[in-house]
């Protein structure tokens, strides 16, 4: 939903405004774990949405049921297996905020910032400057933002400040 020169909202009100796109089928693709973002999205006409990171066979089956289409693979498809197998090699949650509540605030803050800013280069600069004490962190927060997954680094810059005892604006 962001691009740059035109958001994905407003693309879509372009597109189904005009006679051809009113039967287009859009897919939005974002970031955003929100709910809300969910209702925004759908209310700006889009047909469904997805969050990033996608799997492309996750993808393709939307497409099949939108479009009233199959596809016909070599191969089958076990979308369950690639899924465990994404969750299992992250680490949980709790460390990487445990390794980022040793980080200073100031630090926090600038991920935090960045993140606001949906900025990944700026994002993997600042991982770049982390102490290598706290790599498995970098690693999650480096898998986060090659992901666009900015409201995620968000919250956990957030819990890592409150285990320190402090707030983030």
């Amino acid at each position: 939903m962001q691009m740059p020169v035109m958001n994905g909202y407003e693309a879509t009100k372009r597109i189904k405004a005009h006679p051809l796109g009113k039967e287009t089928v859009i897919v939005a693709l974002t970031a955003s774990a929100f709910e809300e973002e969910r209702k925004t999205i759908l209310a700006a006409g889009c047909d469904d949405f997805m969050r990033k990171p996608f799997q492309a066979q996750v993808l393709f089956a939307k497409m099949e049921e939108l479009l009233g289409i199959q596809y016909i693979y070599e191969k089958p498809v076990d979308l369950k297996a690639e899924d465990e197998t994404e969750v299992s090699g992250n680490l949980s949650s709790e460390s990487v905020e445990l390794q980022m509540s040793q980080m200073p605030p100031e630090c926090l803050k600038n991920i935090s910032d960045a993140a606001h800013e949906c900025c990944d280069d700026k994002i993997l600069d600042l991982i770049e400057e982390m102490p290598v004490e706290l790599a498995s962190a970098a690693q999650s927060l480096t898998v986060l933002a090659k992901d666009y997954l900015f409201d995620d680094i968000i919250e956990l810059a957030k819990l890592a400040v409150s285990v320190g005892g402090e707030e983030l604006p």
